[in-house]
């Protein structure tokens, strides 16, 4: 289960406010570089396991699904990527 965390409140312009405050109120912010195998610390699965969680409920409601996965150069992204490509064998992004 992933535990949400309150977003930072920062001050952003009107446009950019306006085109993504839907986008930062759903935002999660993982911090917990605990290592849990060779490579891969708990917020990386974290990440996966959220990620699938809401692939699942978007598949049941026939819902489309756009998920960014931001972090800074060494954040455990392609990680993350991979971990979700293990899940998915055989599904196409």
């Amino acid at each position: 289960m992933v535990e949400r965390k309150e977003c930072p409140r920062k001050t952003l312009p009107l446009e950019v406010s306006n085109l993504y405050n839907s986008y930062w109120e759903k935002t999660i912010f993982l911090d917990d570089f605990t290592p849990i195998a060779r490579g891969v610390n708990l917020n990386q699965r974290q990440a996966a396991e959220g990620i699938l969680t809401l692939i699942s409920e978007s598949e049941e409601g026939k819902k489309g699904l756009t998920i960014g996965l931001l972090g800074t150069m060494w954040a455990g992204k392609t990680a993350t990527i991979c971990l979700l490509a293990r899940d998915f064998k055989g599904f196409d992004f």
